[in-house]
């Protein structure tokens, strides 16, 4: 005969000596073990300073309130794989994971994440009193991460949360700049980038820097050039028609045309004339064997001296620091303005500058702890540590951050971070990839939540890139919109669009 009292003493037992990154403590107060959060992120630029500061702040106010938390954080350069493997299988999970770009709904469908309804509706601190996060999001952003569990079924909820939001565009080396122009001020326009890099050529200097190997970053540069062109919230009638659709019109996506925007030809045109020579079919003014290069293989050769200019991004400096050269300045430009570029009311280009929102953070279904995790989640978007974020890498999280906490003085910032941040409030458009003005999420085209479709179309980067080293913008085009418009159809009858 079984002594039952006995076993349900032991299995107690065993069930508290489990590890807390396994299961909540037998007591989440004061005294008892400790709920337990993993924090797995992307082991780059970024860093854990920010991560750390809120920890320590998090811990120590849910001690004073009576509750022991734990929270380990765990860098992982290869952060979207794992993540991929663990949260598929279910195991070995961390309770947050803060991501690099990923096809995050196949998550929600198959029921992989947790809804962060709670996170969104929290109220944080900031310039201007609580707020809820929701509210407190940058335009643009809130709505990114809404889905339906099931495409066409059900109400829309959040299951992500935008991370940071990093300007790409040149970098320039301020020193390089002075010794060819006399001047420290970089070019404005695009027939000024042109001029200046002759006259690095001239000088024996390599214009730019990029990674070859990862072409898709010339998307980003692109899109800048397009809205410019077309227009980003209406149409620039100094070049198309109206009814022709603006750059955020794009992103509404419920037809294949709109990849005959003729922004997107133009931002080709652009992209040529400055990295093409189409008679040789291949790429100019950059350095040799560039198709080889990486992020950080690029990154590192600019700061080295080995190029004038950077196709790179606003969290440049703190990937490449400890190959930065003493006495040298780096600094982020905005985005040169092509002719007949769209206006501010008082006639002058309206400055225009591409930020990526594809960074995200998520908390998977099946985490051991992931109430706490959600709590951490929300705090992080206190106004405090978005500064901390910014102070620790020079970029924005997606937030109404008030222009009195921007100080690069007082966030103690380097000469690039304080220039990221100048871009930043100078900025008469932040440009991201996503619908403009979307209030409610059912309103947000399927096409473009579900299929993400770019100025490529169905055409994958490396064949783009191929592409613009040999045919021009019209051609181009006329191919991507042939392969992609019986993709889109397909799309169209998965989706029941």
């Amino acid at each position: 005969m079984k002594n039952t009292k006995l076993v349900k003493v032991l299995s107690l037992a065993l069930a508290c000596a489990m590890p807390v990154s396994v299961m909540a403590g037998c007591s989440g107060k004061s005294g008892g073990d400790a709920h337990r959060i993993v924090v797995k992120y992307y082991d780059g630029a970024y860093g854990k300073a920010w991560l750390e500061t809120a920890k320590a702040d998090f811990i120590a106010e849910k001690k004073t309130a009576g509750e022991n938390i734990d929270i380990r954080l765990v860098p992982d350069v290869n952060v979207n794989t794992s993540a991929v493997n663990e949260i598929n299988a279910g195991a070995g999970l961390a309770d947050i994971y803060m991501l690099q770009k990923y096809t995050w709904t196949d998550w929600v469908t198959a029921g992989k994440l947790e809804d962060l309804t709670s996170v969104y509706e929290t109220e944080v601190n900031t310039s201007k009193g609580k707020q809820k996060i929701k509210d407190y999001m940058a335009d643009g952003y809130s709505m990114q991460y809404y889905a339906q569990r099931q495409a066409g079924v059900g109400d829309y909820t959040p299951w992500g949360m935008p991370w940071s939001m990093s300007q790409i565009g040149f970098v320039y080396n301020e020193n390089i700049l002075e010794e060819v122009t006399g001047s420290k001020t970089p070019p404005a326009t695009v027939a000024e980038l042109m001029e200046y890099c002759a006259d690095l050529n001239a000088a024996g200097i390599t214009p730019f820097a990029f990674p070859g190997n990862e072409s898709h970053w010339f998307r980003y540069i692109m899109q800048a050039w397009w809205a410019q062109y077309q227009g980003a919230y209406e149409e620039n009638t100094l070049n198309v028609a109206e009814g022709s659709g603006s750059f955020y019109d794009y992103w509404n996506m419920s037809e294949v045309d709109v990849l005959n925007q003729k922004g997107i030809q133009v931002a080709i045109d652009t992209v040529q004339s400055l990295f093409v020579d189409l008679n040789a079919k291949t790429w100019k003014n950059s350095l040799k064997n560039v198709n080889s290069y990486y992020v950080k293989d690029a990154e590192k050769a600019f700061v080295e001296g080995e190029a004038a200019m950077l196709l790179g991004a606003s969290f440049m400096y703190g990937e490449v620091e400890k190959y930065v050269q003493p006495g040298t300045v780096y600094k982020m430009m905005n985005m040169p303005v092509i002719e007949n570029a769209v206006q501010n009311a008082d006639g002058t280009p309206m400055n225009i500058n591409y930020y990526t929102s594809e960074d995200f953070m998520v908390v998977p279904k099946a985490a051991a702890n992931k109430e706490v995790a959600k709590e951490f989640l929300a705090y992080l978007c206190n106004e405090k540590y978005l500064l901390e974020f910014t102070k620790a890498t020079g970029t924005l999280r997606p937030f109404k951050y008030e222009d009195s906490v921007l100080d690069a003085s007082a966030l103690g910032l380097n000469d690039f971070n304080a220039s990221v941040l100048e871009v930043y409030k100078t900025s008469d458009v932040r440009l991201v990839s996503l619908p403009a003005n979307i209030t409610n999420p059912a309103n947000r085209s399927l096409i473009s939540l579900y299929k993400d479709m770019q100025l490529n179309g169905s055409v994958d980067w490396t064949s783009f890139a191929k592409l613009m080293r040999n045919k021009d913008s019209a051609a181009i085009m006329t191919e991507v919109y042939n392969t992609t418009k019986p993709e889109f159809e397909k799309w169209k009858t998965s989706l029941g669009v």
